[in-house]
């Protein structure tokens, strides 16, 4: 039982799997079990064979003592199976060399030429008798009792290796539906119930520690979003208050040229400040906007339309393709859009502005009169080919990540926008 235990505190050791270690355990007890009743087995039987045989011995023995007495000169037997030999007191007649010596009792023979030999010594009244018995057809019994035993043993190592697959089998079901159950679970926080369909062990410790864990999770969300409620009121009120205070500048300084670029860079970067804390807001609370389905032909067109007028040279918007009627998310999108196409509106790099609108996205390019507009295989033809403005990590580009948008920048004059279509549900991680 040692070697047992030694044996699965190194398999503890050893990270192996959960079933791994019931299978190892199970076959170091079925084989501990099986070596023990196979000692047994062996124990009894060679018990059982020295008392049956010293009985018999000694019966025999004081039957021929009986028989002696009655005629001292009756012939002892001297079979193949059964001898006999008798020394009285005062004789030194010889004997077999390997009766010599022999002390009164019952003794057995190990040597190889006279295996299964069992010799009885016995003190009578006649004088000392000593009795052989051959039980060789015994012995091949007992040969053929521990070949038995080694298969017992093999088989008992067998059946408690499928026992112990089949029982770590069946002891990690409900563990592995419990993880299934986890697996399951949304992303986002929610109060859960795994412990209902579990039983009060262990495992429903383990799914009651989940729940609760759950509940924290909720609790910790909406202390959360209160956080930023209150953060988002605070942030928004100055920003508002910087814009209203920009307005009236911007109305002052109409008769100054001189300060209108000043005043639109001002205005540009409010504006780009107040986008990005939209989508901070956005993202930390996980309330991205709904998707609404829209003629989206349109809504480029109305958008972008507005969104150059505030450009210092005028800049024209033309539309190709169609995209038809979408689900997107409009006030997401045009966060997206206003705060990609700002940096390349504030440059000099092109009079018109062309988008070319397909069901799978948008391509933006900003070309002069005298170019046309680029014409690209596709969209996202290479992908390391993207701009070091790294959007895949700002704001921005985790917003549009959260809709399942792919955002690349094409050059420094174009970019592409590539929405789902379908657009599947998201949740923001």
């Amino acid at each position: 039982m040692a070697w047992v235990i030694a044996c699965w505190q190194m398999t503890m050791r050893k990270h192996m799997s959960f079933r791994a270690r019931v299978m190892l355990m199970a076959i170091g007890m079925g084989l501990t079990m099986s070596l023990v009743f196979a000692a047994a087995a062996i124990f009894i039987t060679e018990r059982y064979e020295h008392v049956l045989v010293g009985a018999l011995l000694q019966d025999e023995a004081n039957a021929w003592a009986e028989r002696l007495f009655e005629d001292p000169n009756a012939r002892l037997p001297s079979s193949e199976l059964q001898r006999a030999y008798l020394r009285r007191p005062g004789e030194t007649n010889p004997l077999p060399t390997h009766l010599a010596g022999l002390t009164p009792g019952v003794h057995e023979d190990h040597s190889s030429s006279s295996d299964g030999l069992h010799v009885g010594v016995f003190d009578t009244p006649a004088g000392r008798i000593y009795l052989e018995m051959d039980l060789r057809e015994i012995e091949a019994l007992e040969r053929y009792l521990l070949h038995i035993l080694f298969a017992v043993i093999f088989a008992g190592a067998l059946l408690s290796s499928l026992l112990g697959w089949w029982l770590a089998r069946s002891a990690t079901r409900p563990l592995r539906r419990l993880a299934g159950e986890v697996e399951r679970l949304d992303t986002a926080p929610h109060i859960t119930d795994l412990a209902a369909h579990h039983p009060r062990d262990e495992l429903g410790r383990v799914a009651l520690a989940i729940d609760s864990y759950q509940r924290r999770l909720v609790e910790a969300e909406e202390v959360e979003r209160a956080f930023f409620a209150d953060a988002s009121h605070e942030l928004r009120t100055p920003v508002a208050v910087v814009r209203g205070a920009l307005e009236l500048l911007e109305e002052d300084v109409q008769a100054q040229p001189r300060l209108q670029a000043p005043m639109r860079r001002l205005r540009r970067g409010v504006d780009e400040v107040s986008t990005l804390l939209e989508a901070l807001l956005r993202l930390a609370r996980r309330q991205l906007a709904e998707r609404e389905v829209m003629d989206v032909d349109a809504w480029a067109h109305q958008f972008l339309t507005t969104l150059v007028q505030g450009c210092a040279a005028p800049v024209t918007v033309s539309i190709e393709g169609r995209a038809g009627t979408l689900p997107l998310p409009l006030r997401d999108a045009e966060l997206i859009l206003s705060s990609l196409l700002r940096p390349l509106l504030a440059k000099p790099i092109g009079d018109i502005l062309t988008g070319v609108l397909s069901p799978q996205g948008i391509e933006l390019h900003f070309h002069t009169v005298q170019e046309d507009v680029p014409r690209l295989t596709s969209p996202i033809r290479n992908m390391a080919s993207r701009s070091d403005r790294n959007l895949g990590t700002s704001l921005i580009g985790r917003l549009a990540k959260a809709h399942g948008w792919q955002v690349d920048m094409l050059d420094e004059k174009s970019l592409s926008i590539r929405w789902p279509h379908p657009a599947p549900t998201t949740q923001v991680n």
